[in-house]
């Protein structure tokens, strides 16, 4: 007697959803075996609408922590496959018989991510959406959160990429991104940064809202506080244990200073900057004009020969 196919549910968080919610479900309901959404608060009709359209709803009390609501999220499936969706994404299925890879000795599966505004992007993005519901897979990070496994990156050896389903995003536009900044992102990682404060990463990724949103001033305290955090490991030349967006970040300061004239600062960034990532293509012209901004063109053309 042959095993009964793996079972697959939808898991997804959602605040007020109602104009994105329908198309998510409906192009995910005829493809598993349930549907779950956990409400995060919304003040729109979403948890009705989402019965409506089949799904099991629960309800999360937000806590400015996606991690803490997707792993809610993952404690009221019932079957032995999640799938991972926002409200936003759609999915599109390439191959019926796609449940076949389940029965493979993984963890998870990674899915092309292609956003709707460019659909014809030959780089998608590939990201963990499709894995096994084990207590060990757990999501980490109150913003940008990350599936992991037992607390660490999920295993290359346990993980593999499946083109047969995939997932459009439709969360791209200006608008949307600016309003979903203005109204969402940008008040909780403020109320982060003065509750716990924000890792390099989400500092980073404040700024960049701010700029996005023409808050300049709000943009440039942020790069600030990033500056003062990175100033002792600029001195000793320690590189901090966080690093992920060190390389940007140094830019960004280093654009800075130059602007303000203050080449003692530019040139220690520029020092750093070559020490850490020296294959980094932005520091590498960052520093060429440092060399050049302090009088040294020979240098600049040493350094620009690099890239």
């Amino acid at each position: 007697m042959s095993e009964s196919p793996p079972t697959v549910s939808l898991c997804l968080i959602a605040k007020d959803e109602r104009v994105d919610l329908p198309r998510c479900l409906a192009s995910v309901q005829p493809h598993v075996d349930e549907m779950v959404v956990i409400d995060t608060g919304s003040g729109d009709d979403t948890p009705e609408l989402a019965a409506q359209l089949g799904a099991r709803v629960e309800y999360f009390t937000w806590c400015d922590d996606f991690a803490a609501a997707r792993n809610y999220a993952l404690a009221q499936v019932r079957t032995d496959w999640v799938l991972v969706l926002d409200a936003d994404e759609e999915l599109v299925v390439a191959a019926v018989n796609w449940r076949d890879a389940l029965t493979q000795p993984l963890l998870a599966y990674s899915l092309p991510l292609t956003d709707a505004g460019n659909p014809h992007d030959l780089t998608p993005l590939w990201v963990p959406r499709l894995f096994r519901q084990h207590p060990d897979l757990r999501y980490v990070g109150n913003y940008h959160e990350r599936l992991f496994y037992r607390g660490g990156a999920l295993p290359m050896t346990r993980t593999a990429t499946l083109s047969d389903l995939g997932l459009i995003h439709y969360g791209y536009s200006p608008e949307r991104l600016q309003d979903k900044e203005l109204h969402r992102n940008i008040p909780m990682l403020e109320r982060l940064r003065h509750r716990q404060g924000l890792s390099f990463l989400l500092l980073y990724s404040l700024a960049g809202m701010y700029t996005n949103t023409g808050q300049l001033d709000e943009a440039q305290s942020c790069y600030a506080e990033a500056g003062d955090r990175l100033l002792p490991h600029l001195l000793t030349g320690e590189p901090p244990t966080e690093f992920g967006y060190v390389p940007s970040l140094l830019f960004n300061l280093g654009v800075q200073a130059l602007q303000a004239q203050d080449l003692e600062t530019a040139q220690l960034l520029a020092q750093r900057g070559l020490e850490w990532c020296p294959t980094f293509p932005p520091l590498i012209y960052f520093a060429g004009a440092t060399v050049r901004a302090l009088g040294f063109r020979r240098g600049r053309s040493l350094i620009l020969s690099t890239v």
